[in-house]
């Protein structure tokens, strides 16, 4: 059936309606066959309006023509209208272009409409709540009252669906439920829907009544499940104490509590603090996203430089859109930094590094404090100490103050008279307030003021071997015993022992005798081992000694 025709630039526009006389909750067909009676158009939009689109309407569909519609050429369009809950007379628009998008002649006539019946299927549904708003985890008591509205038995179901603000199910709550109407009855359902962790926001239960399978009633009740903004902040540092140029690692974390609220944007700020309250160092830690229940964690740095003793603060603040959501707390000191070995850096230099017994050396050295305090008494002791026995041998002094950065550089000369020959280790030490500190260090050599020419640590006018063979194992002819080649008081080796025998004797048989002996004599006196004793000795009769 034609509703009647509009004429649009140069189209006609047909409409129809199947069914033309509907029961509620059947789906309506609305077609419109648009003909051209003029220049070629394209890209035509067409809405699809159940009411005045100027005066309040619901917008049933937008379509568009994609395709070019020639002269004389006409394009169908069909869109299905739900009619459940809708049991009433309905005018439906259709218009052209509402955007006036396309050129036309007249403007005023790029629309039609036509009214449509629906009947009523005699079923109506009322959905309420027992409130409007909800936390997490807090039940919806949801009642429906069902109405017969027809002097007859009715059996129908039941949907009831838990949708969000963009209609989609979050819960179906109750399927195809079977109630039984006495005529003229109404049923009343309760029902318990729990918001749990559902995010918070806008939401909708809707009731659906079927006849047959057919929806034929609807009705629907908003409501909000409101934001839960539990959160939570932690500040902590890595130790409690520190001294002068040390890392303080700052941890912070914040834990959202909220089951069903996603925080963005969110700002932590973090603020160090002495105590008197100046802010030492700041930053801001942006978190774009922290979801319900998740939690989020990062490390900052600051380091102690020369900043004094005394107590520090570090405060974390989270605020979302500038309004403090969660906060903590928490202090660290600053020591002294002499209590730390942290004050006082330096050098220390011998000159020369080697000297005979009895001659003189200079000790120069430097200090520098380094630390966050003051030092109005500084000892500065330098000892030598023999390396063989670690004893200290020698200990001089000196004294200073230092304030912060400030250097004191001194020297003292030492006299080797008396002191024993060897290895020794210079050492400059810092005592603040009786405790000591290990500063620098520098090696000393002291030698023998006799000569030894074969360096064997005998003088030359008590060492009988002036030439001593000082390798390390006793080797005869280029056979090594691997016995340990010992030397003696008097400055001569097991090995220069055997040398003499080969310039005494006439033939080989007398030096495997006389090394014999030697032997003899060293295992006797402890010296060498049996085993030691059988392997110089076969060294000895493998020789081509003499």
């Amino acid at each position: 059936m034609n509703w009647g025709e509009i004429i649009f630039m140069s189209l006609l526009i047909l409409k129809t309606f199947d069914p033309q006389y509907p029961l509620e909750g059947e789906t309506v067909i609305i077609s419109a066959t648009i003909h051209n009676r003029g220049k070629p158009v394209e890209g035509i939009k067409v809405n699809f309006y159940d009411g005045d689109p100027e005066s309040g309407s619901t917008l049933i569909e937008e379509e568009i023509i994609y395709s070019t519609i020639a002269f004389g050429g006409s394009e169908m369009l069909e869109v299905s209208w739900e009619t459940i809950g809708a049991a009433q007379n309905h005018n439906i628009y259709i218009v052209v272009d509402p955007e006036n998008m396309i050129s036309e002649e007249n403007e005023e006539n790029n629309s039609a409409s036509a009214i449509i019946s629906v009947e009523s299927s005699q079923l109506a549904v009322d959905v309420s709540l027992d409130k409007s708003q909800y936390e997490a985890g807090e039940n919806v008591q949801i009642s429906t009252v069902i109405i017969n509205l027809v002097s007859e038995q009715r059996v129908v179901t039941v949907d009831l669906l838990i949708m969000d603000s963009e209609g989609n199910t979050i819960s179906e709550l109750v399927l195809s439920e079977v109630v039984t109407l006495d005529p003229a009855e109404s049923v009343r359902i309760e029902n318990v829907w729990n918001t749990v962790t559902n995010r918070a926001g806008n939401y909708v239960v809707v009731a659906v009544v079927k006849d047959n399978g057919t929806p034929r009633s609807t009705d629907s009740v908003d409501f909000t499940i409101t934001a839960d903004f539990s959160i939570s902040a932690q500040v902590v540092t890595d130790r409690m104490a520190y001294f002068s140029y040390e890392q303080v690692e700052i941890t912070s974390s914040i834990r959202s509590f909220s089951p069903n609220y996603t925080f963005s944007d969110l700002n932590a700020a973090i603020t160090l603090k002495n105590t008197s309250d100046d802010i030492l160092h700041s930053i801001d830690q942006s978190i774009n996203t922290l979801f319900p229940l998740s939690s989020e964690q990062w490390a900052t740095y600051w380091n102690t430089q020369t900043y004094p003793p005394g107590e520090y603060t570090v405060a974390l603040e989270v605020t979302d859109g500038g309004v403090e959501e969660a906060g903590d707390l928490t202090s660290f000191s600053i020591l002294p930094s002499y209590e730390g070995d942290k004050t006082l850096q330096g050098t220390l230099t011998v000159d020369p590094a080697e000297v005979n017994r009895g001659e003189d050396a200079l000790l120069s050295y430097e200090v520098v404090n380094v630390g966050n305090v003051n030092l109005p008494e500084v000892n500065l002791l330098l000892k030598i100490v023999q390396v063989e026995t670690q004893d200290f041998i020698v200990d001089l002094g000196d004294q200073c103050s230092l304030n912060l950065g400030e250097y004191y550089s001194g020297f003292r000369t030492l006299s080797t008279a008396g002191m024993p020959a060897g290895a020794c280790m210079s050492i400059l030490l810092g005592e603040i307030e009786g405790i000591s500190h290990t500063v620098a260090a520098d090696p000393l050599t002291i030698k023998s003021q006799y000569l030894d020419s074969d360096d064997d640590g005998i003088p030359d006018s008590d060492d009988n071997c002036p030439e001593t063979n000082l390798e390390t194992t006793i080797i005869i002819d280029d056979c090594d015993s691997r016995v340990k080649n010992q030397l003696f008081n008097d400055g001569c080796t097991m090995s220069d022992l055997i040398v003499e025998c080969s310039d005494n004797v006439k033939n080989h048989g007398k030096f495997v005798s006389c090394v014999s002996h030697l032997t003899n004599d060293w295992k006797k006196e402890r010296l060498i081992t049996g085993r030691e004793k059988g392997a110089i000795q076969r060294c000895a009769a493998k020789s081509n000694i003499p």
